[in-house]
């Protein structure tokens, strides 16, 4: 009986260890089928970490070629403003010489002469238009003033025609005067009678004062 007892205690013995023995290789093998999915795992992260490094990066240098793109254009286009305002103020001088020139045009080519004469002549307005000289500024500013009168009121001019046509037929220094004066200025009659008697209009006094 009693040895009976012990041959099953010892198998039960032998069972345990056997059993914890299998146990322990079980849970060796966890561990490690853990340590692996562990490392595939950060290897994983890993890759992509650098991935998203790469597009990061990638997505910077895009950004800096936007910008700097951005620029290049920005200037184009300030540089291409800046040609464009020229090539307008160099229009309007142009589309003023010519319209001056359109103007003259309608003149008559053949001038009347005025009498200097102080008796008082009579001029009536007529269909035919009379052409005004031109002023250099070498002559009596009063005197050609005079004559202007008597042609714009002879051909009907409007103020805005007045002020064209003395503007046009300015030559030498009297031109330089109106190159002097502001661009809203040099269609303005008033404007170009003051320069103009301001730099001309003493400068032959003397002499009328001594034909007189």
């Amino acid at each position: 009986m009693e040895n009976g007892q012990e041959e099953t205690e010892k198998g039960q013995e032998d069972l345990k260890n056997s059993l914890e023995k299998k146990i322990d290789t079980v849970e060796e093998k966890i561990n490690s089928v853990e340590e692996k999915i562990t490392l595939k795992v950060e290897e994983k992260i890993a890759v992509v970490d650098e991935k998203i490094a790469v597009v990061e990066e990638k997505i910077a240098v895009v950004d800096e070629r936007i910008k700097e793109q951005v620029e290049v254009r920005i200037e184009g286009v300030a540089e291409n403003f800046s040609l464009i305002s020229l090539r307008v103020e160099d229009l309007e001088k142009k589309l003023l010489v010519c319209t001056n020139k359109n103007e003259s045009k309608f003149l008559s080519s053949s001038p009347v002469p005025v009498s200097m004469s102080p008796v008082p002549v009579s001029v009536t307005a007529s269909p035919v238009s009379v052409k005004l000289s031109t002023y250099d500024g070498k002559t009596n500013w009063a005197v050609y003033k005079t004559q202007f009168s008597i042609i714009f009121e002879a051909n009907g001019w409007t103020e805005g025609a007045k002020a064209c046509q003395l503007a046009a037929s300015l030559r030498g220094q009297a031109d330089e005067v109106l190159q002097t004066l502001p661009n809203i200025q040099r269609l303005n009659l008033k404007s170009l009678y003051n320069a103009l008697h301001l730099r001309f209009g003493q400068k032959y006094s003397k002499d009328s004062t001594h034909v007189c």
